[in-house]
């Protein structure tokens, strides 16, 4: 889990990482993350182009309930 907010924050605590990783594996893509201390970090994500134009219609990639990363890229 990645969080923006101190460990002592009683508020939702960030971005499930495990999700992101997930969802834009299921796309065919990739994240790099780096991070540098008291400087921050920073989340890439890198999806392909589209091989057809999308129209409105067309129904986003779902990520089921259940499905975790492993921690590992």
């Amino acid at each position: 889990l990645y969080t923006t907010r101190s460990r002592t924050s009683r508020r939702a605590r960030g971005l499930g990482m495990a999700i992101v990783h997930s969802a834009v594996k299921n796309a065919r893509g990739f994240v790099r993350i780096s991070s540098e201390v008291n400087v921050g970090t920073t989340v890439r994500v890198f999806l392909p182009a589209a091989e057809e134009p999308l129209t409105p219609g067309d129904a986003p990639i779902a990520v089921t309930a259940g499905q975790r990363g492993n921690g590992r890229g």
